[in-house]
């Protein structure tokens, strides 16, 4: 799915090069249970980057709600311990 969107996109958004082709490639999330891809692109111009990325950021994020992939939000377990209280508190 991201490579369908980067390779459609690379027809449609100026700056964005079809050659070399987009690269997906699966990256190991960080302690976290989630899986985690790096989309690799080419651009014409230095600053092209920053237009293609958001352009193509908004595409994937319009395609995961299409497909109703959901992104995990970061969480963290807090354990509280109860101590004994001192006199007058």
């Amino acid at each position: 799915m991201l490579l369908e969107e980067a390779e459609r996109a690379a027809r449609e958004i100026p700056g964005l090069l079809a050659d070399p082709a987009p690269v997906v490639r699966f990256m190991r999330a960080s302690a976290t249970p989630s899986l985690g891809f790096t989309l690799i692109c080419q651009i014409a111009e230095f600053v092209d980057q920053f237009p293609v990325q958001h352009e193509l950021r908004k595409r994937i994020l319009k395609r995961f709600q299409k497909e109703r992939i959901e992104m995990p939000y970061p969480t963290r377990t807090v354990y509280l311990r109860e101590e004994g209280r001192s006199a007058g508190g």
